[in-house]
């Protein structure tokens, strides 16, 4: 299983033009893709607070997930207590809450994630893009 960051499963799910090959060739043989709950809670707080027109495909990303559930091959990754004491351990490297949860999750499970923010290395994540 890999964890993308919010802004990869977005691509990967609008059509993945903007992904390059590395993220491609990662996501489309993994087994599992992990999405985690906190990149859901960050699309609906974006769209909520700034509206559908914000940006058209976390709106159409929050639809979809609304109205069908998780795509194929996607798993949601539930917040856990666990992942909660990660993240009061965690170095103040990276200042978005969403990310650092996506960090701490990936630590807590072994998990590779997928993105492009250079700064998921200093916490030593096995990150690729």
């Amino acid at each position: 299983m890999i964890l993308c960051d919010t802004h990869t499963a977005v691509w990967w799910l609008a059509g993945a033009a903007r992904l390059p090959r590395g993220a491609l060739h990662a996501i489309s043989t993994a087994t599992v893709i992990g999405f985690s709950a906190a990149s859901l809670w960050e699309v609906a707080i974006k769209v909520g607070k700034y509206g559908p027109g914000i940006d058209p495909e976390l709106t159409l990303l929050l639809t979809e997930f609304e109205r069908a559930g998780m795509p194929a091959g996607f798993e949601l990754i539930p917040i856990t207590p666990a992942d909660c004491f990660s993240v009061a351990r965690l170095p103040a490297y990276h200042g978005d809450p969403f990310d650092r949860m996506i960090i701490a999750q990936a630590l807590e499970r072994d998990l590779t994630i997928v993105s492009n923010d250079r700064a998921f290395d200093a916490y030593g994540v096995k990150r690729i893009w």
